[in-house]
């Protein structure tokens, strides 16, 4: 026990989608082992649905005015430094969230606090830092970062191995203090639920895409291309979960349009925020497929994973920690004629994903957040110890 520690999140955050994210997964989970939690952000009270807030437990929410001025993230929010300012001799754990982004506000609780624990969560993509690299002030800003990570945070965490490698070799950050804590699934959520995992046969033949659909990013025109190659789809459909651009949803219609035999083959099913909705539509899928030009950790690869999902996925920096390099869990697709190729080969041969089930559910298991948390919890005890 901890004698109940408070765990403080702050985040540059004004949607409330966040909330069901890992900046509120992590102080929901951190408050079953004992800690005292809160999270800091700009979400307005009133933004928060019902169907959001009764998916909220064991924190805190505290609420401060937007001061970005229309910026998604900033280096300062007055109103953040403030906040730390007020409380920082009370909070036992800051959580705080990036890189440069960070460093104002850590160093602040710092000095106010020197004995309070700081967790850095980084959700860094290695391949993008390593792009900034023949900037002309790169030698400035990595020795900035270095000198920060060296000497500020307590603890930092990296959720892909490809991060957790860069910011040891690039930092030269070792363990204790870098520990990799990737991003997990609300799994006592899902036992609370009642909601168990379907045997794969009691599934429909569903390919499955979760995110903000037709967002640049995202490249959800990669599946639709592929699906256009397949040749017969038999009773197979494709389903595209979250809301969904005007532009994509034009594009949809032109193909249903071009190819009829494709009209009830495609389904734009919206956006869903109640994550037990959710996860029982992952429940009933076989194959989940990202196509994003970018990436970070996302959820929705666990989500997919966690039930079972077969994977298929364009290279983003956590697909190796996903599939373990293991095709009886998930493939690396390149392009949409690569796509076609592993979608028709699935659908003519299916009992390839079939016998492979379980490795999949198992592996999962490594992503619930309540044994995530509980590496976390290790991690601010050893720090503790030693102050």
């Amino acid at each position: 026990m901890n004698n109940k520690l408070s765990f403080y999140t702050i985040i540059q955050g004004n949607e409330p989608i966040i909330l069901l994210k890992d900046p509120g997964m992590i102080p929901q989970m951190m408050s079953h082992l004992g800690y005292k939690c809160f999270f800091v952000s700009y979400i307005k009270e009133e933004k928060i649905e019902k169907k959001i807030s009764n998916q909220i437990h064991g924190m805190e929410l505290i609420h401060l005015n937007d001061d970005r001025k229309g910026r998604e993230l900033s280096l300062t929010s007055l109103n953040i430094l403030r906040f730390i300012w007020k409380n920082a001799k009370k909070i036992d754990v800051l959580n705080l969230y990036f890189l440069k982004h960070s460093i104002l506000y850590a160093c602040l609780f710092k000095i106010l606090n020197p004995k309070g624990i700081l967790y850095l969560k980084l959700d860094l993509n290695a391949y993008i830092m390593e792009s900034m690299e023949s900037q002309k002030i790169e030698h400035i800003r990595r020795f900035a970062f270095k000198s920060y990570l060296k000497n500020i945070p307590d603890i930092v965490s990296i959720e892909s191995q490809t991060g957790f490698d860069y910011v040891k070799n690039r930092y030269g950050i070792n363990t204790p203090k870098l520990i990799k804590i990737p991003n997990g699934i609300d799994d006592l959520l899902i036992k609370n639920s009642g909601l168990s995992i379907n045997k794969f046969q009691e599934r429909d033949n569903v390919i499955l895409t979760v995110g903000r659909i037709g967002s640049k990013e995202k490249n959800n025109e990669m599946l639709l291309d592929a699906i256009i190659k397949i040749k017969e789809l038999k009773d197979w459909t494709v389903m595209f979960v979250g809301p969904v651009t005007p532009s994509f949803s034009e594009k949809v219609k032109e193909v249903k349009k071009q190819h009829p035999e494709l009209s009830d083959k495609i389904i734009l099913k919206g956006a869903i925020y109640d994550r037990i909705e959710l996860f029982r539509i992952y429940n009933k899928s076989k194959v989940f497929c990202m196509t994003s030009d970018y990436e970070s950790f996302g959820l929705v690869y666990v989500e997919a994973l966690y039930f079972g999902n077969y994977i298929l996925s364009t290279k983003v920096p956590a697909l190796i920690d996903f599939t373990r390099k293991d095709e009886e869990i998930g493939k690396c697709i390149t392009d949409s004629t690569c796509l076609s190729k592993e979608l028709s080969s699935i659908i003519n041969e299916e009992n390839k994903i079939d016998n492979s089930f379980n490795k999949r559910v198992n592996h999962a298991l490594d992503f619930s957040w309540s044994n995530l948390c509980k590496q976390l919890d290790i991690a601010i005890q050893s720090r503790l110890n030693k102050k």
